[in-house]
């Protein structure tokens, strides 16, 4: 190998060079644009579940509170009814 590439004249070794340097930048992008398909699929995959349970959406806790309290809520003299008793 060694032998071949001294035997190269300038131009040669200089036309090579390119063709790395530019084969290089080829393997970046690609690295690149996978990594941002691979974040796209999860982002797709996390609304998908999410669509699919209600109860994960943003803003799922506060209907959750809201859901326990309907349950259960304590009036200021520490007794138990439900909220449609206390309202």
């Amino acid at each position: 190998m060694k032998r071949a590439i001294s035997q190269l004249s300038d131009q040669e070794l200089a036309r090579l060079a390119d063709q790395a340097r530019a084969s290089e930048k080829d393997v970046q992008g690609g690295l690149i644009v996978g990594l941002l398909a691979l974040i796209g699929l999860i982002v797709v995959i996390i609304i998908v579940v999410a669509s699919s349970n209600p109860d994960l959406l943003v803003g799922s806790g506060f209907q959750a509170c809201r859901r326990a309290l309907a349950r259960r809520c304590v009036r200021p003299g520490g007794t138990h009814t439900t909220v449609k008793q206390a309202v």
